[in-house]
């Protein structure tokens, strides 16, 4: 081979690399997501179905699924490079953050306002995309902080407070 064929050979091959690099990282973001929709669809089957027969094992097993879709969404936002990923537009787009405080209000089932000021907690703290504009983040939020002290003898006084003190981190910044 001359020099001129090695470098035609060298540039192809950099293109394939490249493109098989571009198709595994459009391949796992797409994993990623109908991981996470499945995650959702498990929280949203257990929150519509008979939760009444166990909710300590209806909200441990919401909590889990809420842990997994914050850790793909942050996996998402690093590979990502800080910009938003598949998972998060999810969020977003289908306003998962309003239903769980809709759950949040309502405690149902029973420890729901708990798991869902940790995950709040969590999102804020691990995401460094400035989430707050988003009028899907932001309508929540409030709402969150609504319902933050309603009673005297609060048995979530650490979790709110933790949620209100990860709130003014992430507007401070």
């Amino acid at each position: 081979l001359n020099l001129k064929e090695v470098s035609m050979f060298s540039r192809l091959s950099s293109f394939f690399a490249q493109a098989a690099e571009a198709t595994t990282q459009a391949l796992v973001g797409q994993h990623s997501k109908e991981e996470f929709q499945g995650h959702w669809k498990t929280i949203t089957d257990i929150l519509i179905s008979d939760a009444d027969n166990d909710p300590d094992n209806g909200v441990k097993e919401i909590t889990t699924h809420l842990d997994r879709m914050s850790d793909l969404i942050c996996q998402e936002e690093y590979e990502k490079k800080g910009s938003m990923g598949n998972c998060m537009e999810f969020v977003l787009r289908h306003k998962l953050l309003d239903m769980l405080v809709a759950t949040a209000k309502s405690d149902y089932p029973a420890g729901m306002r708990k798991t869902v000021f940790i995950f709040f907690t969590l999102l804020l703290g691990r995401i460094e995309q400035p989430l707050l504009p988003h009028v899907a983040v932001h309508r929540p939020i409030n709402q969150l902080i609504r319902t933050c002290g309603l009673s005297s003898a609060n048995p979530l006084a650490v979790e709110e407070i933790q949620f209100l003190r990860m709130l003014c981190l992430k507007l401070q910044r």
